[in-house]
């Protein structure tokens, strides 16, 4: 029955995954679902010649946000972070979780700025958000030193948060 309830959970989290941007693979070409206009555009990643998008252009539908709330987001975010978790078994890679959970932290960020912002959390999920958003336009264009830098403090500053919240 356990294992019943864990497949079951896995695949709720791959079809919040696949919603955000795809697995295995950023989606860096659709950061509002599909949807972007010349504006979101803030540059072009030098290896890659991918666009690369504005933080702020990486949205969620009120609908589909797949987190309760600010606590729920982080508590699971970092839930997931964790070395041998079960959201990690379903990736061929480590690499790959943590470009997904980068991503969909993007967009989760942004959806609950507000309630960042009244928490008085602003500027470390700031460091968050600029952490997720390099891993995930490094991942397009791959260089592997800045990835683990910005893995490296996504993963700290995550702690950071979850310890203060």
């Amino acid at each position: 029955m356990k294992k019943l309830l864990v497949v079951g959970l896995g695949l709720v989290v791959v079809g919040t995954l696949a919603f955000f941007g795809g697995l295995g693979e950023a989606n860096a070409d659709a950061p509002k679902g599909g949807t972007h206009t010349q504006a979101d555009v803030v540059g072009t990643n030098a290896k890659s010649g991918k666009p690369i998008f504005s933080k702020e252009s990486y949205q969620v539908d009120e609908n589909k946000i797949g987190y309760s709330s600010l606590e729920n987001f982080v508590n699971r975010t970092y839930d997931d972070w964790q070395p041998n978790s079960e959201y990690r078994s379903i990736y061929a890679n480590q690499d790959s979780a943590d470009l997904q959970l980068s991503l969909a932290s993007l967009h989760c960020i942004n959806f609950f700025k507000n309630d960042i912002a009244k928490r008085g959390l602003t500027k470390q999920f700031a460091e968050l958000q600029n952490a997720a958003y390099s891993i995930v336009n490094e991942n397009a264009g791959g260089d592997n030193a800045k990835i683990a830098e910005a893995t490296q403090k996504f993963g700290k500053t995550l702690r950071e948060i979850y310890l203060n919240m």
